[in-house]
């Protein structure tokens, strides 16, 4: 029973580490929504620096994986980094208001 526990112990252990290791970082994800905003955008490329440029990163680091958003205006993107990739949680795009008030 011991060496049973101890060998589920030493699996959940080194899935662990890979799952840290392998967790991908905010570089990497600039370049994946670069990427899917050439897909989307029929093959138009977009530079991460200008990415940065016009919109923004929010990045909440877990132990085993981290989630990424960026948002540019009313337009977001959210993905989770695990084992190496970005795996897309959703989009959104907010109706923005007109503050424009007609006399």
């Amino acid at each position: 029973m011991k060496t049973l526990i101890r060998k589920i112990f030493i699996i959940f252990l080194l899935i662990s580490v890979i799952l840290v290791i392998t967790n991908p970082n905010g570089a990497r994800f600039l370049e994946q929504v670069a990427r899917d905003y050439g897909t989307v955008h029929h093959g138009k490329p977009l530079d991460t620096t200008k990415l940065l440029e016009i919109g923004e990163i929010q990045t909440q680091t877990y132990f085993l994986f981290s989630l990424y958003s960026y948002r540019f205006g009313a337009i977001s993107v959210t993905y989770i980094g695990v084992l190496g990739t970005f795996i897309k949680l959703g989009s959104e795009r907010k109706k923005q208001q007109n503050e424009i008030k007609t006399v």
